[in-house]
C-alpha cells in the first residue's frame, strides 16, 4: 500500500500512509523498524519531489524511535548505512584544506 500511496496525487494521502505505518512500528510493534525504513526509502526513490519531506519525516520518526527503544540498535549498521542521503567519503579531507 505503501508504495501506491507514492503515486497518489494528494500529500494528504501520503500523509496519512507514512503515519500509519509509523503507528504499527511504534504503537503495537507488529511491524519491524528495518522493514517499514526499507518501505520509506523505497518510497522515497519513487515518489514525487513535492512528497520527499513526507517520507524524510517518516524515516526520521523511525530512526529516532529505535534509537530510544533501543539504543545500541544503531551499532547493527555500518556507519555510512545511518543516512542514506549522504555519502561519506572514507578519506575525509585533512582540517587544514578547508577554505572559509
Amino acid at each position: 500500500m505503501l508504495s501506491r500511496s507514492a503515486c497518489a496525487h494528494s500529500s494528504a494521502v501520503v500523509d496519512q500512509v507514512v503515519r500509519e505505518l509509523c503507528r504499527l512500528v511504534s504503537g503495537s510493534g507488529r511491524f519491524p523498524v528495518s522493514a517499514a525504513l526499507i518501505e520509506l526509502q523505497s518510497s522515497l526513490e519513487g515518489c514525487e519531489r513535492r512528497f520527499s519531506p513526507i517520507f524524510v519525516k517518516g524515516i526520521g520518526f523511525l530512526c529516532r524511535f529505535a534509537f530510544r527503544t533501543d539504543p545500541s540498535w544503531g551499532r547493527h549498521f555500518d556507519i555510512v548505512e545511518l543516512h542514506p542521503f549522504v555519502k561519506v567519503d572514507e578519506q575525509p579531507l585533512p582540517f587544514s584544506s578547508f577554505s572559509y
